[in-house]
């Protein structure tokens, strides 16, 4: 397993991330996968970045018994406008409320992350969002900024707004193009926002410090 960036390699210490967004697209592979794992009698811990809709509670509890320890999910956002404008594709809130109590219960951590600034977004419903992601029993809480790269199919859609000078602007931490409802400061401050509400919580904090060193002695073992 090879991490897909720098922050799936610090979301959990310890633990080895699988980069495919569709992990559990095909049900009977990843059965396949864990029963290998678990056949080997392999100690190892891994994340995986999947979609909710794909999750049942027998899987969640394969996954953990073969060593997956963090799934990386992309709620986006609540506000369905923006989802259709962005030509993304989100689960139901049924499905991913089960999924993520199903997780949550086998001992997987859940890192949902969020997208401020996507189309039809405003500062109403980016904080409808964020009180939607405070709210979610999942161990971590990831935040970023809509971001239309260059090279990808929806750049087209938006080279026309696009005001960064660099590549090196492109953060996922700032607005690059024009956006219709929001500005720049609007996003950045809703960012910072969303980070100190949801890991100034001692709730959350004694979680996460539970679930890492669970893993860690775990790996003593």
């Amino acid at each position: 397993f090879q991490a897909e960036d720098g922050i799936r390699d610090h979301c959990v210490t310890g633990v080895q991330t699988c980069a495919l967004p569709i992990f559990t697209l095909d049900r009977n592979h990843v059965i396949e996968i864990c029963h290998e794992i678990l056949s080997r009698n392999l100690k190892i811990w891994w994340a995986a970045e999947l979609h909710l809709k794909d999750v049942d509670q027998n899987l969640a509890q394969l996954m953990y018994k073969a060593g997956l320890r963090c799934v990386f999910v992309g709620i986006e956002t609540i506000n369905p406008k923006s989802i259709a404008a962005s030509k993304r594709f989100s689960a139901k809130e049924s499905q991913q409320d089960d999924a993520i109590k199903w997780l949550e219960d086998a001992g997987v951590s859940v890192k949902g992350m969020f997208i401020f600034g996507m189309p039809e977004d405003n500062p109403e419903n980016i904080q409808h969002t964020l009180e939607y992601a405070k709210n979610l029993p999942v161990t971590y809480l990831q935040y970023s900024v809509f971001t239309p790269y260059p090279g990808t199919p929806i750049y087209d859609s938006y080279k026309h707004l696009i005001n960064a000078k660099k590549y090196e602007d492109y953060t996922q931490w700032d607005l690059v193009f024009e956006h219709s409802g929001l500005t720049p400061d609007q996003v950045r401050r809703a960012l910072d926002k969303a980070y100190k509400e949801s890991y100034l919580s001692p709730k959350r904090v004694l979680k996460i410090a539970s679930r890492l060193l669970k893993i860690q002695l775990q790996s003593l073992t």
